[in-house]
């Protein structure tokens, strides 16, 4: 495996170093320390001036809160209405009342409508909605801007009458909503209410009566934001405690609620967030400011600031550089000649181009090289012949071995027996024995393997009165490559050392799953299982150097580590057989090797 190495640095790049951190490093961060100086100002700035606008705006929308708070008292002010025409005193006592259980109060009422929009240029309509002595409920509106009203139910929903307050005595602020319920084009509305109640009696615990409603045109608060002059483009919000947004510069917020919108509100690294405190009528301002912006200018100077620093930095580099240059030509070509030796390239010799230090080092490493090679190749070719003679003795050992076992079943079969199924036995014998001995190529598709193992089993079955069952689930066994007869002896295994001690029938099952890149074969029996002293020192004689050789290093079948000597061999030490067993439940024995699909390479190994 090459692995590559990094480049030292050279003398030149640490001089380089040494003579940026001493000379540009202390500029650098004094540098770093004015530019956060001056943001760390600036921002407090900033801060501060968002704070006294959003004071500003807060004082202002109290100041215009009291006026339509003053307006909306006039209902209690409603003096009398002579004949002929209307005499309205507002200063006197409290006659709306009156006016509302008369027969003519239709007209009354809507006169004393028209006079409270009147008092203001921004009051689109007026409503009143009540009730009279006998409960009859009484709904008056009045626009001098359209004069069809179109649909009570949809103002009754839009200032959500259904749920009002009517116990309130202070002003209140209906959301922003459009004029729906009138004629003409469609506005933002924002409306101011004021219960309206029997004063007669206790003080305090009037009975409720009715509720006067004033629509005033959003652009009244429009106004106010014009006003405001702060650093950089902030978005502006008038909201309740509920989060309704009464108002905002965007457009496209006014009426919904911000925390349904789930509108980030607080300060964070990208947002500068001012709010000022509820007023009595529960609004309060915020502003939100997008730090990018508000700081662009300060980010600019900061960014001409690095930038002159960062000039100076490269200009001395290209210029130690420059200087260098002819120092370090001959050593970045060795450098560079050791890179094609890292990727394989024994062959090179650097070039011998004077008589100094470099050049003797360069004489020595060519040296070196031709000694290195000289010694690779001779153990390459000594570990090639190596492998294949210990593969060799691996199968000579299988093939006599598996085909004297087979002997012995049919010949035992027969002598129980002495019936027809000889035949098939030494039909299915031939088949095996071609399959070994016909065939010298290494490698077969996993498809045959597993017939020659049905074959086995076949025959087994004929001396044990089928006691054997044998179930396979391999897709595409056709498309992988394996070696020969490396399931044979795991399964003969399987019933010699698991079911035949336990006696009766025995399952075994074969899986084939691919996965990454890998094939895994598993083979699990239901026998005798082993206990975990003997599952230790199986395992441990698979991991062995010792060939797989009958009554040699306590080996009682040569089948399992012969299979696991020819898979590492084949493939690399990373692949082979894996084995788990539990007493008195069974053994699965697992293959792992690569999955090469329909080609396979045998593994680079190298000395």
């Amino acid at each position: 495996m090459n692995v590559k190495l990094k480049k030292r640095g050279t003398m030149f790049h640490k001089f380089t170093l040494v003579i940026l951190t001493v000379g540009l490093f202390p500029v650098f961060l004094l540098a770093v320390f004015i530019s956060y100086t001056m943001l760390s100002r600036y921002e407090v700035a900033v801060k501060t001036n968002y704070e006294q606008a959003a004071v500003h705006i807060s004082t202002n929308l109290d100041n215009i809160l009291d006026n339509y708070n003053t307006i909306s008292k006039m209902i209690y002010s409603y003096s009398s209405l002579m004949e002929g025409s209307q005499t309205i005193n507002y200063l006197k006592a409290d006659t709306f009342r009156q006016v509302i259980e008369e027969e003519n109060r239709s007209e009354k009422i809507s006169a004393f409508l028209r006079n409270v929009q009147t008092v203001d240029s921004f009051i689109y309509a007026t409503h009143f909605i009540g009730f009279d002595s006998h409960h009859q409920k009484l709904a008056y509106h009045y626009s001098m801007t359209s004069t069809y009203f179109k649909d009570e139910e949809i103002f009754e929903s839009d200032v959500d009458y259904t749920n009002w307050d009517k116990e309130s005595k202070k002003l209140q602020v209906v959301p922003t909503h459009k004029n729906k319920y009138f004629n003409g084009p469609e506005r933002d509305i924002i409306t101011f209410a004021r219960n309206y109640f029997d004063i007669r009696g206790v003080i305090g615990k009037g009975k409720y009566v009715g509720t006067i409603f004033i629509d005033v045109d959003i652009d009244r608060l429009r106004m106010l934001l014009q006003t405001v002059n702060v650093i950089g483009e902030g978005t502006y919000y008038i909201v309740n405690e509920a989060g309704d947004c009464m108002f905002s510069n965007d457009e496209n917020i006014i009426g919904e609620n911000l925390y349904d919108k789930k509108l980030n509100l607080q300060n964070t690294k990208e947002q500068l967030s001012i709010a000022s405190d509820a007023d009595e009528y529960g609004l309060k301002v915020i502003i939100i400011m997008d730090k990018k912006t508000a700081f662009m200018q300060i980010t600019v100077l900061q960014k001409m600031l690095f930038f002159a620093v960062l000039f100076c930095i490269v200009l001395l580099a290209m210029g130690s550089i420059w200087f260098s240059k002819k120092l370090t030509n001959p050593i970045n070509k060795m450098v560079d000649s050791m890179e094609l030796i890292e990727n394989g390239n024994f062959e090179l010799q650097l070039p011998v181009t004077s008589n100094d230090e470099i050049g003797i080092l360069s004489a020595r490493f060519n040296q070196m090289l031709t000694t290195l090679n000289q010694y690779i190749n001779q153990c390459y070719v000594a570990k090639i012949k190596q492998n294949e003679a210990e593969l060799t003795a691996v199968k000579s050992q299988i093939y006599p071995h598996f085909l004297y076992n087979t002997l012995e079943v049919i010949r035992m079969t027969a002598l129980d027996n002495k019936d027809e199924k000889v035949s098939k036995m030494i039909q299915a014998l031939s088949l095996q024995m071609r399959y070994i001995i016909g065939n010298v190529n290494d490698f077969v598709p996993l498809s045959e393997e597993i017939e020659i193992v049905k074959n086995y089993v076949y025959l087994l079955n004929c001396r044990i009165d089928g006691g054997f069952e044998f179930h396979i689930h391999a897709p595409d066994s056709k498309e992988i490559m394996v070696p020969k007869l490396i399931l044979q002896p795991i399964v003969e295994n399987a019933y010699k050392h698991g079911l035949k001690p336990k006696g009766g029938k025995g399952n075994v099952i074969l899986e084939v799953e691919r996965k990454n890149d890998m094939v895994q074969i598993t083979i699990m029996d239901n026998g005798v299982g082993m206990d975990e002293i003997h599952l230790k020192q199986l395992n441990k004689n698979l991991e062995g150097n010792e060939m797989g050789v009958k009554n040699a290093y306590n080996w009682q079948s040569i089948g399992v580590k012969n299979v696991h000597d020819r898979i590492r061999y084949i493939y690399g030490e990373g692949y082979g057989v894996e084995i788990t067993s539990s007493q008195s439940v069974g053994t699965m024995v697992q293959i792992f090797f690569p999955d090469k699909g329909g080609s396979v390479h045998a593994k680079d190994d190298h000395c």
